[in-house]
């Protein structure tokens, strides 16, 4: 029941909103890598060429991508938390890869999550409901099919990603018991 590390996979715990966020009437992307220096980590150059092919291909839609860099982790919730879309990481080859705290605050905003994910934490916790996302083609194409859809989907889209967050990353429940359940107890004892 480990990763193939050896560790156990460990997630950010954060407050998740009681409901889902309303979003903006505008298909919103959001990524936030923070800044200049993480952003070839976050392959932030194939998410702005991947919004680039999507906006070309369904230039009839109203979509903005917003790339957030040097702003305050509060303006960047608050974009989050309008946003549609939020693009974690698709890091170039190299670099290391995962869920990180920007997707699973997207998760918990109730945005559809793009990000590089190769683990399966099945032994652990539900899968994240995420799109995987390794280069701009597949970033393009997670934005037309969002996009795509009607209101119907991208509001079961949203619960999907608010359910999840609720479920594995609220620091008032689920998170705590996950921790009980897999830390040793001689760190557990020390935490008291």
């Amino acid at each position: 029941g480990q990763c193939p590390d050896g560790t156990i996979p460990l997630l950010q715990p954060m407050e998740v909103p009681s409901q889902p966020p309303a979003k903006s009437p505008v298909i919103t992307v959001v990524h936030s890598p923070g800044t200049e220096k993480k952003a070839i980590a976050k392959g932030t150059e194939a998410i702005r060429d991947g919004y680039a092919i999507a906006a070309e291909h369904i230039g009839h839609y109203n979509i903005d991508l917003n790339v957030i860099i040097g702003e305050s982790h509060a303006k960047t919730l608050e974009w989050k938390r309008n946003a549609h879309i939020c693009i974690d990481q698709v890091p170039p080859d190299g670099y290391p890869a995962g869920l990180g705290n920007s997707g699973c605050e997207g998760l918990a905003l109730a945005c559809l999550t793009i990000s590089r994910y190769d683990v399966d934490t099945g032994a652990y916790f539900a899968n994240p409901p995420i799109v995987k996302a390794s280069n701009a083609q597949d970033v393009a194409r997670a934005i037309i099919t969002y996009a795509m859809q009607g209101a119907t989907i991208r509001n079961r889209i949203r619960l999907r990603s608010w359910s999840w967050a609720k479920a594995h990353l609220d620091i008032t429940g689920s998170w705590l018991e996950y921790f009980r359940k897999h830390l040793p107890p001689a760190i557990l004892e020390r935490c008291k």
